[in-house]
């Protein structure tokens, strides 16, 4: 996927670094995986299904990794709030 510079500088803020073998990458934040598919999300409705699946399971797999509002604050930023009820019982308060 292609991404701004800027974008890009974002994303590895809160990114952490794992090895697999050999290989050494770099993994972004949950919540900065959760805004590039609410991003899809909003640009194309053909992706609601499959990247709203994709958001549960960070939120599942990720307890404590945002917090309601934090996430409540992503779907605002990202034209989605009208989404957010689907999934603002999967954080914590």
């Amino acid at each position: 996927m292609y991404v701004k510079p800027e974008t890009f500088e974002k994303l590895l803020e809160g990114s952490k670094q794992f090895e697999i073998g050999h290989v050494s990458l770099r993994v972004p934040s949950v919540p900065s995986l959760i805004a590039l598919k609410l991003h899809a999300m909003r640009s194309n409705e053909e992706r609601l299904e499959k990247d709203g699946r994709d958001v549960a399971e960070l939120l599942k797999l990720n307890a404590g990794a945002i917090d309601k509002a934090g996430l409540e604050a992503l779907f605002t930023k990202f034209g989605c709030s009208h989404l957010f009820p689907q999934y603002c019982h999967l954080v914590s308060p």
